[in-house]
Parts: structure tokens; C-alpha cells; sequence
């Protein structure tokens, strides 16, 4: 909540001269995501608790004004994970780390001054390894691969020439999932596909972006 007020009153209160964006321009940019997450159980009165997690993801990208409302261009995604659960009796962290990149287009829609919607299509790839701690004993994760391709909303606010902030939220597409394991000389490797409307509060990214 304190990142979205934070955001809110920067829009306000930035208001200052600026430009929209033209055909020939570059554009270099970031977003953010951080999730941070806990949670327990209570039973007969008693409460136990949940896993705790903390993930962060960065997504440096650059982009070419094709014309005034067509961007397209390519980004790179790095991806930190962590977790810790206790709720057995016996401390289990988990520590991720992926990385990948894509390429993306959006359509820009100007209303009014300072303000610009903008939809945004892509296809990404992101492939990760990570590595668990059970009671002082480290053993290597799962190997991940993810593809996804789709489209998702956001808003660009120009708080001065050059400089925009932006929010992109939600995700409508095909997400695939893969995981390998190897555990005593033996592979396990698993498969799950979907299509559909994500509005998880992970898909919440902020970013600044530069035009040139």
C-alpha cells in the first residue's frame, strides 16, 4: 500500500512541462517488482507459521518510436527469490536466481496531457536454478525454464521532457512452465502450460523510463 501512495503522489505532484513521444525517439527504461510475503495458520488457538518469502525482479529494457503511438523494442529480466518455512518444525530456505529477456511492441492512447495508456505485447523467456537448505544441509533446486507471450496494461505519466513514470498491471496470454530435478542420479522433470487472465499482485511492475 505505501508503494502504490508513494506513486500516487508523485504523479500529482510532478506536473511539469513535458513531451510526448514522436516517431525517431529512444526510449531506455526499467521496472521493478518486489513482493515480500509471509503467512500462518492457527489451529485450536494455536498458530504456526508459514513459508516467508521476499522476491525481486529488474527489467532494463530499450525501445524505437516506429511513430507517435507504436514502441517496439527488447528487454532483459533478472529475478531473485527467497524463502524460509518453519512451519514443520525444521527451518527449510530456499534461494533462487533466474534471468532471460524478450522482445516487446505497445500502442500508445493519449487522452489527455501528461497521461498516455499504452497496451503491451511480448514474448519472453526467463531460466532459473536455485538451491535448498533443509536443518544445515544444501542440495541443488530445480532447474526452471518459462516462456510467456501475451499482453498487459499500463500507464505512462510525463513529469517532464524526457522523463515518465510508469505502472504496468495484469497479464492476459499463454504462460509455460518447466521444471527438471535430479535427485540421487534420478530425473524428474514436469510440464504445465496455461492461457488465461493473471491479476496476481505479482504482475504489479513500476518503472521509469528516458526518452531520447
Amino acid at each position: 500500500m505505501k508503494k502504490v501512495q508513494v506513486l500516487v503522489i508523485a504523479l500529482f505532484a510532478m506536473t511539469l512541462a513535458f513531451a510526448q513521444p514522436e516517431k525517431g525517439n529512444l526510449l531506455l527504461g526499467g521496472a521493478l517488482n518486489l513482493d515480500i510475503g509471509s503467512s500462518n495458520v492457527k489451529v485450536d488457538g494455536v498458530k504456526t507459521n508459514g513459508p516467508k518469502t521476499f522476491n525481486l525482479g529488474v527489467t532494463p529494457r530499450v525501445g524505437y518510436f516506429l511513430s507517435d503511438k507504436v514502441l517496439v523494442g527488447v528487454n532483459l529480466g533478472f529475478m531473485m527469490t527467497n524463502s524460509k518455512d518453519e512451519s514443520t518444525g525444521t527451518e527449510v530456505k530456499s534461494n533462487g536466481l533466474a534471468y532471460g529477456g524478450g522482445v516487446f511492441a505497445r500502442y500508445y492512447i493519449t487522452p489527455v496531457e501528461h497521461f498516455a495508456l499504452f497496451f503491451e505485447g511480448g514474448v519472453g523467456a526467463m531460466f532459473g536454478s536455485s538451491k535448498i537448505e533443509t536443518a544445515g544441509t544444501t542440495v541443488d533446486g530445480p532447474n526452471t525454464m518459462a516462456l510467456n507471450a501475451g499482453v498487459s496494461p499500463g500507464i505512462s505519466i510525463y513529469v517532464s521532457k524526457r522523463i515518465a513514470l510508469e505502472a504496468n498491471y495484469g497479464f492476459i496470454g499463454y504462460t509455460m512452465n518447466n521444471s527438471k530435478t535430479e535427485t540421487a542420479g534420478i530425473e524428474t522433470t514436469s510440464s504445465q502450460g496455461s492461457f488465461g487472465l493473471n491479476l496476481n499482485p505479482s504482475t504489479l511492475m513500476f518503472g521509469v523510463s528516458i526518452l531520447f
